[in-house]
């Protein structure tokens, strides 16, 4: 059994598919150029090592304590082992330090989903704001919004921004930040095209939502997510951040 840190906000992933696992777990275990991370443990420990690529669901505790350790800063967590704590931090604690260091704008006090929401809100505004005006008419008109003319752009990325709220449409919302993380995370999308990022949407086969404007959209979500993000951990726990919250959508999405 994993020592792993008691987290209620990542129980849920022990009732994920395994594609999901093995996504986070390559994440956690390999860097852009598919060699190992130098600091990682996860491949060392039998539940992955009997568990890869196809059954990783015995490893799912050592999945979240791999986790947990990334989210924890270096020093820090040398100085909990040498003092007998958990070397690690909880979900939600690495989910704020996230936001914080993009400088997303929630409330502390909020629920963990909460908090993912105003995450994920904030790629999305600041994507809209570069991409181009054919893209953002376009986006509503997949979303189902009125356009009269007399809208100037900033009303229309209100609109949408408004009609993302609802949950079947934050759901699919996550699906498109997740489409632009999901292959840069794993295979070093930042020097990839967005033909190539096209062709990788394609293969997921992800709704028609998300395949629209694709290739711009995942381009300005992956400039957002990379921005300003030095040290390792944070190319690690950015990229996990939005993969749980996906995993989450996913699993208690009621569309």
């Amino acid at each position: 059994m994993s020592n792993y840190l008691e987290d209620k906000d990542l129980e849920f992933l022990k009732n994920c598919p395994n594609e999901d696992l093995k996504v986070l777990a390559d994440l956690l275990v390999f860097d852009k150029d598919g060699k190992k991370r130098w600091n990682e443990k996860l491949s060392e420990k039998k539940s992955y090592l009997e568990g890869y690529p196809n059954n990783l669901k015995n490893a799912v505790d050592d999945i979240i304590l791999e986790l947990q350790c990334y989210g924890a800063d270096t020093i820090a967590s040398a100085a909990r082992e040498i003092f007998g704590k958990h070397p690690g931090v909880p979900y939600r604690e690495i989910l704020m330090d996230v936001c914080d260091k993009k400088k997303v704008s929630y409330n502390k006090a909020s629920s963990t989903e909460r908090i993912e929401f105003h995450f994920i809100q904030s790629i999305i505004e600041e994507t809209l704001q570069k991409v181009s005006d054919e893209d953002i008419l376009a986006i509503a008109d997949e979303l189902g919004i009125c356009i009269t003319g007399e809208e100037n752009r900033d009303q229309i990325i209100d609109n949408i921004l408004q009609k993302s709220i609802s949950p079947t449409l934050y759901s699919k919302m996550t699906e498109i930040v997740y489409s632009a993380v999901v292959p840069g995370a794993i295979a070093g999308v930042a020097g990839v095209t967005s033909t190539q990022l096209a062709l990788v949407v394609a293969r997921i086969g992800l709704p028609r939502l998300v395949g629209l404007a694709i290739p711009a959209i995942n381009a300005f979500m992956w400039g957002w997510l990379i921005k300003d993000i030095s040290g390792p951990a944070y190319r690690i726990t950015v990229p996990a951040v939005v993969m749980i919250i996906n995993f989450r959508q996913k699993m208690f999405s009621l569309d």
